[in-house]
């Protein structure tokens, strides 16, 4: 089978089997580079996000590059607008337990480092232990990655998962 006939019917099985996003007419669907990014609408705690994007063959998504992050916050500001309430969506940055300054992205295991858009005094660890992306509604600025206790509910960002 040829390889991107291949990933063209992993990509239809995703966006089929996606059951927070099958009545959606504005789902999150995005390609950027070797990924595609879905939006899940259902509020839901950290964990329970990671679970729901992995029972489609998801995972939260790790912003690995500017590219990445601005492809998904045009497309998120695109459907929900920058003003009103804040809109927030889990992706996967984790504080680590054993070091409590260190963050990784969950899915990767791969360290927070290079670009990030932290917001004002983030990442605070007094917080919480989980990253999620705020969009809209701050004067400041309309965007930004903001640490939460991970039991708080945000809708979320899954991604496929890259195949070497």
């Amino acid at each position: 089978m040829n390889s991107h006939l291949a990933i063209l019917s992993v990509f239809i099985c995703f966006t089929t089997a996606l059951p927070f996003v099958e009545n959606d007419p504005q789902l999150l669907k995005l390609k950027e580079g070797t990924k595609y990014y879905f939006v899940n609408l259902q509020f839901m705690n950290f964990d329970s996000a990671a679970e729901a994007c992995k029972a489609v063959g998801l995972q939260l998504a790790a912003i690995e590059n500017e590219g990445e992050y601005y492809a998904i916050l045009n497309k998120l500001t695109g459907i929900f607008g920058l003003v009103g309430i804040p809109k927030t969506f889990w992706v996967s940055g984790k504080q680590t337990p054993s070091e409590s300054t260190q963050w990784v992205w969950s899915s990767t295991n791969k360290s927070i480092s290079g670009f990030t858009d932290w917001g004002e005094d983030e990442p605070n660890n007094a917080r919480g232990d989980c990253l999620r992306i705020v969009v809209g509604g701050n004067y400041i600025s309309t965007h930004s990655w903001t640490v939460q206790i991970c039991n708080e509910e945000a809708m979320s960002v899954c991604e496929t998962i890259p195949y070497n």
